[in-house]
């Protein structure tokens, strides 16, 4: 083999080690996998407004958590509150201080929403369910998130409850009286008034008939339907004298009336 030769392979053999040396690495793939829950502790089990409600909340991820939300809601007014912090761990200490704004009553835990330094995020709820963020398919967890707290002395936002309903005579003619019985609570206050939305399926009319003022824990409501037709009980409207007020519909859903920051009782949040 001629030297010419020899030197041409040589040439060409060192010429592929610089191209084999030149190929990009493999990119690394894309962290794809969202924070997962383990526990949440809520802290005191007693609050006044000027204390501190604190969650601790036990969270790993494959990098590293970076955020946590701990919602909580108090459910006769349907106030619901953050508690939360950026840059957080996998064991999270997060507060909020309470003032006398918060609505008096009972705590729970509405939802915990997690986020990592990727951008994957998943939402736990307490009845035993949680999803991630993008929405993905609704699965369920083992986390308790069923812990309570209650708060006292703060502000009476709560509307009254009603705990039964029952029409007891129904008309049979136009003008004639409906009679509705009920039963009406407050614990914080006195309850103001209860008044009954009616609705026609026939023509679609709507109609505010039977309410009564400074009514007592039971009672009954009269309404005098106006037209001939098919009447259905639309809602029903409670308000205390501190005007904190609910409104009561078919589906069975109670509304806060006059508050923006309200969730209806039966709603699932959104994010």
């Amino acid at each position: 083999m001629s030297a010419r030769l020899i030197g041409t392979l040589v040439a060409g053999a060192a010429a592929a080690v610089v191209a084999l040396t030149g190929m990009p690495a493999a990119a690394a793939a894309a962290d794809t996998t969202p924070p997962v829950l383990h526990g949440v502790t809520l802290s005191p089990a007693a609050l006044a407004p000027g204390s501190t409600l604190t969650a601790t909340v036990d969270a790993t991820d494959d990098a590293a958590v970076t955020s946590v939300r701990v919602n909580v809601i108090e459910e006769s007014s349907g106030r619901y509150y953050d508690v939360e912090s950026a840059g957080a761990g996998s064991k999270s200490v997060i507060s909020r201080p309470v003032d006398s704004s918060w609505a008096n009553g009972t705590y729970r835990i509405r939802f915990v929403l997690l986020w990592d330094a990727a951008g994957n995020s998943s939402i736990y709820y307490p009845d035993g369910t949680f999803r991630t963020i993008p929405a993905s398919a609704t699965t369920t967890h083992g986390v308790d998130l069923s812990q309570q707290v209650s708060l006292s002395g703060a502000t009476d936002l709560s509307p009254p409850a009603i705990s039964a309903l029952t029409m007891s005579s129904a008309a049979t003619r136009a003008e004639d009286p409906t009679t509705v019985a009920f039963a009406v609570s407050d614990t914080q206050s006195s309850v103001q008034s209860i008044g009954l939305d009616w609705k026609n399926d026939d023509s679609g009319e709507l109609l505010s008939a039977g309410t009564l003022t400074n009514p007592g824990a039971t009672g009954t409501l009269q309404a005098r339907l106006t037209s001939a037709g098919r009447w259905h009980l639309q809602s029903v409207n409670v308000a205390d004298a501190r005007g904190n007020g609910a409104s009561y519909d078919l589906s069975g859903v109670i509304y806060r009336t006059g508050c923006r920051a309200c969730t209806p009782l039966t709603s699932r949040p959104s994010t």
